[in-house]
This record gives structure tokens, sequence and C-alpha cells, in this order.
């Protein structure tokens, strides 16, 4: 019974029987111009950390700016707080990150412990080398390398889609087929655009490297995807003004034999024919009508500007992100037809 008691405590603290009226001291903390140290105000003291942790990468490129995670308890029981880090230099190949920050409605009597804060932290101008980061007693090592000669991986194939919907998702993954040893592939985005590189080669190796890929998942450009300096226009469409067709499912799972920068995705790819002619310029996209957890339904749906042209009818093709998945099970639903699939551990 006591132990179940305490646990309570722990996990509560006393905060179910504190005094939450209007005379309780409340203070929403320092604002972000407040002098050093930071005065908490009513209700906030600053903070006492006990303990710390740093994740750091291993590894970063020489200019690019790097994010290290902090995390202090205090070993008290409060309400809420704030992490506020500052960065010093004390030598070229040491960064200091001091703990400061504030803990607010801290209960003395109370057996529990937190909050937790947890702090992203951003280090600019990190010099070649190993470079030793501190925060209270935990410290971590990044290996900073030079970014090395890039070339141009130059895209092969690329596969997106060119038709979006409002419930839409979108992606896109390139494959190059150039022959290369030892080579890092990289995706790098600008004012410009994307860009598909090859970087590290080893010239004088004698080896021959699998394809190489570059990926993204999430956010759409706005008009069009410009890859390499080559533009992709992306038609955007309301679901009514392209009519649904009947249409093939294919799964296409991410091709592991590759060497990839970026997620590994699942696409969906689904092919059906137009009533109008291939001579009018099909175009085609995939609508998500609903989704839930692991499930898609979706719908091909037929953009091809009606024309008086002869000729064949028109095919469409049109693909879709499922994005990168985690373990489990999954089903797409198109109208009676449903594919599920497993993606392994």
């Amino acid at each position: 019974m006591r132990a179940a008691f305490l646990a309570s405590l722990l996990l509560f603290g006393c905060y179910l029987h504190r005094d939450t009226g209007p005379d309780a001291a409340i203070d929403g903390g320092p604002t972000p111009d407040a002098p050093w140290p930071i005065d908490a105000g009513p209700g906030c003291e600053p903070i006492r950390v006990v303990s710390s942790a740093l994740a750091c990468p291993s590894q970063a490129t020489v200019g690019e700016p790097v994010t290290v995670q902090v995390t202090a308890t205090h070993g008290g029981c409060c309400r809420g707080g704030e992490l506020i880090p500052r960065v010093t230099s004390p030598t070229p190949f040491t960064r200091s990150i001091a703990l400061d920050g504030y803990v607010c409605e801290c209960c003395a009597e109370c057996l529990c412990l937190g909050p937790i804060l947890e702090r992203d932290v951003t280090l600019h101008d990190l010099p070649v080398g190993r470079t030793t980061v501190r925060a209270g007693d935990a410290s971590c090592v990044i290996e900073v390398v030079d970014a090395g000669e890039c070339a141009p991986m130059g895209v092969d194939d690329l596969r997106m889609p060119r038709v979006l919907f409002p419930r839409s998702t979108f992606g896109f993954t390139g494959r190059s087929n150039t022959s290369g040893c030892s080579c890092n592939p990289r995706l790098t985005s600008g004012p410009l655009g994307y860009a598909a590189e090859l970087c590290d080669c080893c010239e004088l190796c004698d080896c021959i490297d699998p394809p190489y890929e570059v990926s993204y998942f999430g956010a759409p450009p706005g008009g069009a995807l410009v890859l390499d300096g080559a533009r992709y226009d992306i038609d955007r469409r309301s679901a009514d003004s392209c009519p649904p067709v009947e249409a093939r499912l294919e799964l296409v799972p991410p091709d592991e034999s590759v060497l990839r920068d970026g997620p590994a995705i699942w696409w969906l790819r689904l092919r059906g024919e137009s009533p109008y002619a291939d001579c009018c310029g099909p175009s085609a996209g995939v609508d998500v009508t609903s989704s839930g957890a692991n499930e898609w339904r979706v719908q091909l749906r037929d953009c091809t500007p009606p024309c008086r042209c002869a000729g064949p009818p028109a095919q469409l093709d049109a693909w879709m992100p499922l994005g990168p998945l985690a373990p489990g099970g999954y089903l797409v639903r198109y109208g009676a037809s449903e594919l599920s699939f497993m993606v392994p551990r």
C-alpha cells in the first residue's frame, strides 16, 4: 500500500492538492531579452541542475550548423519551467553550454521529480577536426570533416506526382545509373531548387557502386519541382475538376540495393485509360479520398484536357508516395479492390 502511495506521488506530485486559486503566484517566466542572471519573477526560481544529458551527431560537414539536444533535471518537484542554454567557446575546438533557466510552481513537500527540461541548441562555425561539447556533467565529441568534392549525379529516372489534389501527398525519388566508386549521393536544396550530387568519390579506386538515389517526402514546392536546373511542373487541382477512372494498382517498395540520400519511400502506382486521345496530352493524379491508421482509400483521376485530335486512347500513369513506413501491416483501397502489404522490420 505504501509503495503504491509513493508511486502516485512520484507520478503526480502534490499538484492536485496545491493552491491554484487567484492568489497563487504564477509567472510566465522571463522575457527573451531578460538580463543575466535570469530574474525568474514571482512563482519561479532559477534552475539548479543536478544532472544533464547531451545528444550530438557523431559527424558533421564543415560550414553547416550542427544541432545538439540538451536535457537537464533540477532535483525538485515543479509544474513547469524552461531551459535557456548559452554557448561559449573556451577554445577553437571546445563548445561549452551553460545550463541557465528557471522552474515554476515548485512544491518542497512533494516527492515527484520534474519536469525534465529539453532544448535544441544550434552550434555554428565548427572547425575541421574533433570538437568537444560540454553541458553540465555531460559531454560529446563531434567530428567535423571537409565537404569534399562533389559533382552532379545526373538523374536518369524521376518518380513524382505531377497532379496534386487537396489531400494528395508529395515526394520524389531520383535515380542515377552513373558508375562511380565509393561515392556518397547527396540531395541539397537552395533558392534555385534541388541539386543531386555525388560526393567524396574515389577516382583511383577499383570498384563499381550500385545505383544512386536521392529522395524527399514532405511539403510540395510551389508551382514546380526544380531539380538540377530542370523544371517539372505540378498541376494543383480540385478533386471535382478531374473525373475518376478505373485503375490498376501497383505497390513499389524502396530498393534496398541502392546508395540513397533521403527517406526510403514506398510508392503507389496507378495506371488507367482516358476516354480522350493520347494527342490531347495525358494527365492524371491520385486523390486520397480518406485515410486512417495504416490505411488509404484512393482514386485515379483523369485530368487530360478534352480535344478533338484523333489517336489511340491516352494511357494514364500516376504516382503517389505513401512515405517512409514503419514496420507493420498496411491497406490500400480502390473501389472494391484492396491491396494489403507488410513492411518488414
